[in-house]
């Protein structure tokens, strides 16, 4: 049984310490959804970039203490959360890390008389950064799929492409076949891939596709007694599992909270897991040429005792972030504490809110410095209505509130001139307009139209590419009013008939 290291330290002996009781460990009563259920709750969501949100990555370890996490992270991803202690070297250089501030810290964690033994390790090398193996990395110790290539990459390269093309939004000209579900899907496009060196032929592929379970649940069940894995070292190997592809994970974390905004607890959660998981059980059948180191799977069921060891050598890293944090903090609240607002017995003229944003601090930050009878304050808070706009006549739906929220009301369109036209003629004629408008873009995208589109109706698009080319003032339209010939979007106003 090998560890995944960066560097060799005494960490690598947590495994062997308890092998013996894990391969006895009787199986406790939890169900393979609760594994699923702590797995997946780990992954923080990622929101797409037109409702784009910054979210902290270890959002999903919380309420977990932070050195605890670390250790946890280190352990199933290989993940440090500490600066290495090269650069910790430069903080005490340029005297940003004290000795006072290391005592300080010392003493409110219990351990004043380890303050030389601390500052010992300052000079010492990193403390240990290794992770568990999947199967990916115990087939990358045998062999390279392509040359240059890691197993583990390839594995990675091949769930991304098809996560891409089944969670498409219209942007590719040709689609996937997304009706069957992110899993089955997937089973389908595997089952054609003739890129990948399996060492079984096609047929035997197919075959061992065709006998796994159908249901993602189901199949990480199947998969995890067909490796072997004891139940207490279940939900840590599909945590480190899920964090192989984190960012497609963080993607269906995302499907998930919009699922339940609407009420629902859907997710590609649990398909994304299953697909990963079974590349882990296809892998092991095809590619490695023994069974399983001893000790793999009882490796996985001892990890707790892995991760006590691993934050123990890291608790000195931690004394160090702690007290370069303070010498950082104790200046700042001092000069927060000391600036006093001018006293001014007048009212102010203006008084604007802003949310607290870093977008809108420079904004804020300009209106003040235009009078000093201009006042503002910061609210975290969203100033608005809950609802999603859909313009009449259009599929389209733009909602128009933060990605936490779900809109309570759909607001549409209504005609305020009649001699403009009536509700059903406006919005024929959008609607037609915009799907002319799709075709030509089909058109103008199709693979056979490289090569003859622009020698043969390039000219055509010479005057918008010279009004493109100059200035403009003039304000920009909203997409879907670009359908309408002359002004006939000004008959339209916003119209709220019903709450959703």
């Amino acid at each position: 049984m090998k560890l995944i290291e960066k560097n060799v330290g005494p960490a690598a002996r947590t495994m062997a310490d308890g092998l013996a009781s894990a391969q006895s460990a009787l199986p406790d009563t939890r169900s393979i959804h609760e594994h699923i259920a702590a797995a997946t709750s780990a992954i923080a969501p990622t929101w797409p970039l037109d409702q784009f949100i910054a979210v902290n990555p270890y959002w999903g370890w919380a309420n977990h203490p932070m050195s605890e996490a670390a250790a946890a992270l280190t352990t199933l991803a290989g993940t440090r959360l500490t600066m290495p202690r090269e650069w910790f070297r430069e903080q005490w250089a340029n005297g940003q890390l004290t000795r006072a501030n290391i005592e300080a810290v010392a003493r409110e964690q219990g351990e004043a008389h380890r303050v030389d033994e601390i500052m010992r390790q300052l000079e010492q090398p990193a403390s240990t950064v290794f992770r568990l193996p999947l199967i990916t990395d115990l087939c990358d110790a045998e062999s390279e799929p392509i040359s240059g290539m890691s197993w583990t990459s390839l594995v990675t390269n091949e769930i991304s492409q098809h996560c891409a093309a089944f969670f498409d939004h219209h942007q590719s000209t040709w689609q996937l076949q997304t009706a069957s579900g992110l899993l089955q899907s997937w089973r389908e496009q595997l089952a054609k891939n003739r890129g990948i060196p399996w060492r079984s032929s096609s047929a035997v592929l197919r075959s061992r596709l065709d006998s796994m379970p159908a249901q993602p649940v189901a199949l990480i069940g199947a998969a995890l007694d067909a490796l072997g894995m004891l139940e207490s070292g279940r939900t840590d190997y599909l945590r480190s599992v899920l964090m192989g592809i984190h960012g497609w994970a963080a993607w269906c974390a995302f499907t998930r909270w919009q699922a339940r905004l609407n009420s629902s607890d859907t997710s590609h959660a649990d398909e994304l897991l299953a697909i990963r998981l079974a590349w882990e059980w296809l892998l092991r059948d095809d590619q490695l040429s023994d069974a399983l180191p001893d000790g793999w799977a009882a490796g996985w069921a001892v990890v707790g005792s892995t991760r006590a060891r691993v934050e123990d050598t890291e608790r000195d890293d931690w004394t160090l972030q702690r007290a370069l944090e303070r010498g950082y903090q104790q200046p700042l609240a001092q000069s927060l504490c000391a600036s006093t607002r001018p006293e001014t017995d007048k009212s102010p003229v203006v008084q604007a809110v802003f949310c607290i944003d870093v977008r809108s601090e420079r904004f804020r930050r300009a209106l003040e410095s235009v009078s000093p009878t201009i006042a503002t304050r910061g609210f975290a808070g969203f100033f608005g209505l809950p609802i999603a706009f859909a313009p009449l006549g259009s599929s389209s739906t733009h909602p128009q509130l933060p990605g936490l929220l779900a809109p309570a009301y759909r607001v549409s369109e209504r005609v305020v001139d009649s001699s403009r036209g009536n509700s059903a003629d406006i919005a024929r004629t959008r609607t037609d307009a915009l799907q002319w408008r799709a075709r030509w873009n089909r058109f103008r995208t199709a693979p056979a139209s490289g090569f003859s589109f622009v020698e043969t109706l390039g000219l055509f698009s010479a005057v918008k590419l010279l009004k493109s080319s100059l200035r403009s003032t003039a304000p920009q339209g909203r997409w879907d009013d670009d359908a309408f010939p002359g002004n006939v979007n000004r008959a339209l106003r916003p119209d709220l008939p019903e709450a959703t």
